[in-house]
């Protein structure tokens, strides 16, 4: 037996109250030709048995209307539509206007009006907002929906990638319902404002890497206004990067575009022993000589830190003398040198070659000079790529014709390409030295020696302050992409970096690579101890740039087996001074004997960082139990000095506000002049807001021993009335001292507010520390800050 095949009728237009309405079930059939028993129900808890039956509607209201039918076999299927009795509401988006375009984290705002049928303008909690970022074909959400009106939008987004630019927008939505309960909605497309945007080399037809997508020169792309645009320039074979069109010798570099139309051209120079022409790129060192060729850089006194090219050895041995394979040497020594394809030795090492076809007992010499006063341990790198198990490569250093060290390696058979750091650490006192890397088995290739300073050796323990460690030498790290860009990280695990302009990070820190293409709460651990007889107060120091202002790190201290609630955490902001213009982040804390681990965590994104360090300081030692209540009464406090007891309900955090972005707490910069006379530790003020039923935060509250009577107002704003409740406990929660429901205006607005005295005079007992809790009953709700007296 089949069910039967239901359907039916009615008209599709807006009804009046008390009209009748025709309903037609007589187009509903049974397969097997059955007789049929038919059930209504009109939606407003009227039913009927008819197959053609009529009803009306009392009051206005969008009604499901569904139809059940049913054969001889109690095969049932059903039929659902709508009937609207009443006219809908109208709904019409004014801001932002039609036709308009947006840049890159402009401020959008969002104004509409809605009217009921009959004229009458809608009430502001009658109006509900969403807005959708769309990308090719799919969306996300950008803005949840959200009652009000005539309100800002968080800054307006960044293409999603690459190809984003061309195939991504802004969909907003506007939905209105009556007292009704008759509903409308209207949406407009705001698209990206557009700007050309000319990718080229010199010479033409180089690669340039645009936003983690190779551009072959030249090329017109598009992309959005005021998006910070991620250039790199690649070398290729003999021509090896210089400078951008505009003067920048960084070859990775971030620029927002702000013109109708940008250019940006990458020059490259030839290295030694490049072919160069009178119409080809200038050498890199010198000018072309009369065999076409660019000659060789003249060595001087070499003092660490320096790494060596391929071609930068001072002597060599060489079996076969008379024939040089690769064709990247241009001298007469026999020394087989060709274009390497890795990225490090390319862009950390900037040797754009790697000697290869190396014989057993084959070796290059390399001079090097510690001076006066500058004897410490050093590392020696050789970096080295086999195909064949079993290859090792010596190191042998010599100081006044004598050997002082020697040591041997196994190379990392991974390919003749796949090149790994060969890592020899020595105590070097003050000297000349000769350095010679000898391929003990053959079949092996090198493209760079480096002689590297270092304050730290690998002792089998954890580190103990002072120290300095150079930005790669993080214990643990949370990576979002498996990519590794940037060609200084060969850990394997995505981690970004890149090869340092600055030099306080080569210098002083010996860190040559930063960490860089941040995203936002990726982080690094770095792991030390402290010995018992040395606890203190100590100065975590890290070297971070930034291009753009807002961008924060936080550092995060606990003791190794800790849970996240035990972290120690402060949040800095980054100075936007460029890529490489670094600047040192110092935050000053007591730290007892422990093992620790210290967390940096790039909150918002795109900041560099080369170095961390823990020293000791000269401050004293604080009192342990102030540390974690920096409420202290008497005192008016941003309401974001909540502390990690709270509710948050949502899981995507909203806001622009660069506080504490970890917790998830939604927050926004907070532009109220009162809000912003009060104390805080960061450097914006802000408020929470996107609050939701239930949820609650709680504060920490120093007060003097002897003082038992309080004074508590909170600075709130709301569209309408909403309820919250204020308590007041002890330490420890399990006394409640007072609890207080109190009620917002409702201004129409969430940009104005109203400071609420919840208490005149309350008793509080005793007790040194106390506890607020300050819960958003019915949601809807902006805090900025409280006033405790």
């Amino acid at each position: 037996n089949d069910p039967p095949l239901v359907d039916f009728y009615v008209e599709e237009r807006n009804f009046d109250v008390g009209e009748l309405v025709h309903f037609n079930g007589s187009i509903s059939v049974d397969p097997d030709g059955d007789e049929l028993t038919f059930f209504w129900d009109f939606g407003d808890g009227s039913f009927c048995s008819e197959v053609n039956p009529t009803h009306q509607y009392k009051a206005f209201g969008e009604y499901i209307v569904t139809l059940t039918v049913t054969d001889t076999e109690d095969q049932a299927q059903q039929k659902s539509t709508g009937v609207i009795v009443g006219t809908p509401p109208s709904a019409s988006i004014l801001l932002p206007g039609e036709g308009e375009t947006f840049f890159v984290g402009e401020i959008l705002r969002l104004k509409g009006e809605a009217y009921s049928s009959d004229g009458q303008l809608l009430s502001t909690s009658a109006m509900e907002w969403e807005v959708r970022r769309h990308h090719a074909d799919h969306f996300h959400p950008f803005l949840e929906p959200v009652e009000g009106n005539d309100f800002d939008l968080i800054p307006a987004p960044e293409p999603e990638d690459f190809h984003a630019s061309l195939n991504s927008f802004l969909e907003i939505i506007l939905r209105v319902t009556d007292e009704h309960g008759l509903t409308a909605s209207t949406s407009r497309i705001i698209q990206p404002s557009l700007i050309p945007v000319g990718i080229d080399s010199d010479p033409s037809g180089l690669n340039v890497l645009v936003d983690g997508e190779f551009i072959n020169t030249f090329q017109e792309i598009w992309s959005w206004e005021g998006h910070e645009l991620h250039l790199i320039a690649e070398d290729k074979d003999q021509y090896v990067f210089k400078t951008w069109s505009d003067g920048d010798t960084n070859r990775q570099r971030f620029t927002a575009l702000d013109s109708s139309h940008a250019l940006f051209v990458a020059t490259y120079c030839v290295i030694s022993g490049g072919i160069c022409s009178n119409e080809s790129a200038m050498c890199c060192v010198g000018t072309c000589d009369s065999n076409g060729t660019c000659p060789k850089e003249l060595e001087s006194r070499t003092i660490p830190p320096v790494t060596w090219g391929a071609l930068d050895y001072s002597e060599a041995f060489e079996l076969s003398p008379f024939t040089s394979y690769g064709g990247c040497n241009p001298y007469d020594d026999g020394v087989d040198v060709q274009w390497t394809t890795d990225l490090v030795c390319k862009v950390r090492d900037q040797s754009p070659c790697n000697i290869g076809w190396w014989d057993p007992g084959e070796y290059l010499l390399y001079h090097f000079t510690v001076p006066v006063g500058e004897g410490s341990a050093f590392i020696v790198r050789a970096r080295a790529a086999t195909l064949v198990t079993g290859r090792d490569i010596q190191f042998e250093l010599f100081s006044e014709g004598i050997l002082r060290g020697t040591v041997s390696f196994v190379v990392p058979a991974q390919g003749y390409q796949s090149f790994n750091d060969i890592i020899w650490t020595i105590n070097l006192e003050e000297n000349d030295y000769v350095l010679k890397v000898l391929s003990f088995s053959g079949r092996i290739n090198l493209c760079s020696v480096s002689i590297i300073p270092t304050n730290s050796t690998e002792s089998g323990g954890a580190v103990q302050p002072p120290f300095i460690l150079p930005a790669l030498e993080y214990s643990d790290a949370s990576e979002k992409t498996p990519e590794s860009y940037g060609g200084c990280n060969q850990k394997g695990d995505g981690v970004d970096a890149q090869p340092t302009t600055d030099e306080i990070c080569q210098d002083r820190d010996q860190s040559s690579c930063n960490i860089g293409w941040w995203d936002p709460e990726e982080y690094l651990v770095y792991s030390f101890s402290i010995p018992s007889s040395a606890a203190g107060m100590y100065t975590v120091r890290v070297r971070a740039a930034a291009s753009r202002a807002g961008r924060d790190i936080t550092l995060e201290l606990t003791t190794v087996g800790a849970s996240s609630s035990e972290w120690n955490s402060k949040l800095f902001w980054v100075p936007a001074e460029g890529y490489q213009s670094f600047n040192d982040i110092l935050w000053t804390v007591f730290l007892e004997g422990n093992d620790y681990r210290l967390k940096v965590q790039s909150n918002t994104g795109k900041i560099n960082l080369c170095s961390v360090a823990v020293l000791v300081s000269d401050l004293e030692t604080p009192n342990p139990e102030d540390k974690e209540y920096s409420v202290m009464v008497p005192g008016v406090y941003n309401a974001m000095y909540y502390t990690e007891d709270f509710l948050e309900k949502s899981e995507e955090r909203l806001g622009n506000c660069p506080v504490k972005s970890n917790t998830g707490i939604d927050a926004k910069i907070n532009q109220d002049s009162t809000c912003n006379e009060a104390i805080s530790e960061f450097d914006v003020h802000c408020h929470i807001g996107w609050t939701e039923e239930g949820e609650y935060v709680i504060y920490n509250v120093k007060k003097d021993a002897e003082q038992d009577l309080l004074k508590v107002s909170i600075r709130v704003a709301a569209y309408g009335k909403r309820s919250i409740r204020v308590e007041l406990h002890s330490h420890d929660m399990d006394t409640m001292f007072a609890r207080k429901d109190v009620e917002t205006p409702g201004r129409g607005s969430w940009d104005t507010y109203d400071t609420i005295l919840v208490w005149n005079e309350v008793s509080v007992g005793h007790d040194e520390f106390l506890k607020m809790k300050v819960i958003f009953l019915s949601g809807n709700v902006n805090l900025c800050a409280f006033d405790i007296q």
